[in-house]
């Protein structure tokens, strides 16, 4: 489970990313019971448990794959 810009307190149970822009901080609740396919796969990138390709090399990597975008 992942905790952002609100207090772990204040969040109900379930899964949440933050993302931080220049513009502030936010968090959002992610669905796996609605999208799991999908929850899985970004939490998985996110995580850096997903392999993925990269465009520019063509070489498969198992890092985060958001890091820094």
């Amino acid at each position: 489970m992942w905790h952002g810009n609100a207090e772990a307190k204040d969040l109900e149970k379930g899964t949440y990313a933050i993302f931080h822009t220049t513009q502030g901080d936010f968090t959002v609740k992610l669905f796996p019971e609605a999208a799991p396919k999908t929850v899985a796969n970004f939490v998985g990138l996110a995580t850096g448990e997903k392999e993925w390709k990269d465009p520019k090399t063509g070489e498969m990597k198992k890092s985060h794959f958001y890091d820094g975008l």
